[in-house]
């Protein structure tokens, strides 16, 4: 992770990412970002959680939001717990307020993915989705989604159509 035992080319290449993010975003109000590639193995966790800690270094006040429904790792990444999480607000099982894990990181809250559901693309295809990037963006700076490969499976397509860009 970028301020930890990660060498200086990959900590600043995690910083200049942020920095376009950063004006993309004040030119185009784009606060909702996915981060996909087209294959497994491809670094999208790696990408997302570094990015998600690099703007929250910069003092902003981050959402990570784990969609790999099928295969998450962003628990894994923090040391933190994998339940309750997006698929239990999906299923309206649980708020998303009581399923954010806060403080993970200065400035950093996180909502892993929760329990593997049968259908992943069935509950991004829901309203709950959309509704949970629009409440979050108002209350976060930003809001970073790490999704599965877009060749894969159709869930970063339906994550992309709900959020204000893609990486």
């Amino acid at each position: 992770l970028v301020g930890t035992r990660s060498s200086a080319d990959f900590s600043e290449s995690v910083r200049r990412l942020r920095t376009n993010l950063m004006l993309a975003a004040a030119r185009r109000g784009a606060k909702t970002i996915a981060v996909t590639s087209t294959s497994p193995q491809e670094g999208k966790t790696v990408v997302a959680c570094n990015l998600a800690l690099a703007l929250a270094q910069a003092d902003r006040h981050v959402l990570l939001v784990d969609a790999d429904m099928r295969r998450p790792q962003v628990h894994e990444v923090f040391g933190i717990r994998q339940h309750p999480g997006l698929s239990e607000v999906l299923a309206s099982r649980t708020q998303a307020a009581q399923s954010i894990c806060r403080g993970v990181e200065r400035g950093l809250d996180v909502l892993t993915a929760g329990e593997l559901p049968p259908s992943p693309a069935e509950l991004l295809m829901l309203p709950f989705f959309r509704e949970l990037m629009e409440t979050a963006g108002t209350e976060y700076d930003f809001v970073i989604v790490d999704c599965p490969p877009v060749m894969a499976v159709t869930d970063a397509t339906l994550v992309a159509a709900d959020v204000a860009g893609v990486v």
